[in-house]
């Protein structure tokens, strides 16, 4: 029976690793008096246990250092594959016995945790294989992942690098998908772009900590922030989205 509930506890798989080319060791980057994997990790623990928070990296040395941020914020640590994302989810899923889990990328310090936990839920229920949303700001929303369905999944694939992987799921009629559409208005905002891929989405983010005067604005505070300083938007507009 415990392992039965462990199962069914809702677990985050935060993907990272140093080896951006667009902008360097982005993962270490202050936001505020945090690194920015820690903005993602202090906001998650708002709705999640520390225990059921794991960052999964690749085995290279450069890597290893986020194995300290895992020990002062008190979560769990995997080193996996390097290359292939989907192994490495894959192989974290296994190692700590996940039926469903959930999945966020260190590039995303805004992430929220309330709606990651109401998609958690919405996929569970209704047995997806692959459930996100499309309603909230880049950077934003989460994805959830069945286990058995993402060993379908690389079995079947023929590429080695998965760093854009939801479309393995997305764009095959074998696999269940589904789309949390139950998004309060106010937080319905596709224009946004509150992901960190380049030096001016980083820029971004250290606007919107300083105008809202919060160490981890909630998602309120931040589309808060956009209506009292339009100007915000144009920062980062230029970024294009990897897809």
């Amino acid at each position: 029976m415990k392992n039965s509930k462990k199962n069914h506890e809702a677990h985050i798989l935060i993907t990272v690793r140093l080896k951006s080319k667009r902008l360097k060791r982005k993962a270490l980057l202050k936001l505020g008096n945090l690194k920015l994997v820690q903005h993602q990790i202090k906001r998650l623990k708002r709705n999640f246990s520390p225990k059921n928070i794991i960052i999964i990296t690749s085995k290279k040395k450069e890597d290893l250092i986020l194995k300290k941020v895992a020990m002062k914020e008190k979560i769990q640590f995997y080193q996996g594959q390097s290359n292939d994302v989907l192994k490495r989810m894959f192989g974290a899923a296994t190692k700590f016995n996940l039926t469903n889990f959930i999945n966020c990328t260190g590039d995303n310090p805004f992430v929220d945790p309330f709606y990651a936990k109401k998609i958690y839920e919405y996929h569970v229920k209704k047995n997806f294989d692959f459930t996100t949303t499309k309603k909230l700001p880049i950077g934003v929303y989460s994805f959830v992942v069945k286990t058995k369905a993402l060993e379908k999944v690389i079995k079947s694939k023929r590429k080695r690098d998965t760093e854009i992987w939801s479309k393995f799921f997305l764009s095959s009629k074998k696999y269940k998908c589904g789309i949390f559409n139950n998004i309060k208005k106010k937080h319905k905002n596709l224009s946004l772009r509150l992901t960190i891929d380049e030096f001016d989405d980083y820029l971004l983010a250290q606007k919107i900590i300083k105008l809202t005067n919060k160490n981890i604005p909630s998602l309120d505070e931040i589309l808060k922030c956009f209506i009292k300083y339009p100007y915000l938007k144009q920062i980062n507009s230029k970024v294009e989205q990897r897809i």
